[in-house]
């Protein structure tokens, strides 16, 4: 079965939910406004609900020269994200890296970067839009520091 398009339209702008399991599912954890898709999802130690994502859109271009990188591995970021149903929530985002090609430029390896987060943040940027008290007490919860 192929991937369902759905477009998702959100406060003066719309992205494309490409979740091949239930493109409902982005809308709900809200995911499309953080330029992500859900792969999938399960509940981890803690009661935490872990939400597998991908970026919607890869941006493969060098951040210092800009240069088009070529493709290298992936790695997993881990970022707290506001509660789903009233339940602590983790993102693990699969970003792209990618090897730099630019004769002249001084990056050799770069990543996606994320729109949603701070480069090395732990939390997304909207759970700043809560109160900071509660933004600690997500992060202490997905850490296990209760």
């Amino acid at each position: 079965m192929g991937a369902v398009h759905t477009t998702i339209h959100t406060q003066g702008s719309s992205r494309e939910s490409t979740c091949s399991s239930c493109p409902v599912a982005d809308v709900i954890c809200r995911t499309t406004e953080l330029g992500l898709t859900i792969e999938g999802a399960f509940i981890g130690d803690g009661d935490i609900t872990v939400i597998q994502a991908r970026p919607v859109e890869a941006v493969p271009f060098c951040p210092t020269c800009g240069a088009e990188g070529v493709l290298r591995d992936h790695v997993t970021r881990e970022l707290t994200d506001l509660p789903v149903a009233g339940h602590p929530s983790r993102l693990h985002v699969r970003l792209p890296r990618y090897r730099c090609v630019g004769e002249q430029c001084s990056q050799v390896i770069f990543q996606h970067r994320l729109e949603c987060a701070q480069v090395g943040a732990k939390t997304t940027k909207r759970c700043y839009l809560v109160d900071p008290a509660e933004t600690q007490r997500l992060e202490d919860e997905c850490e296990g520091r209760r």
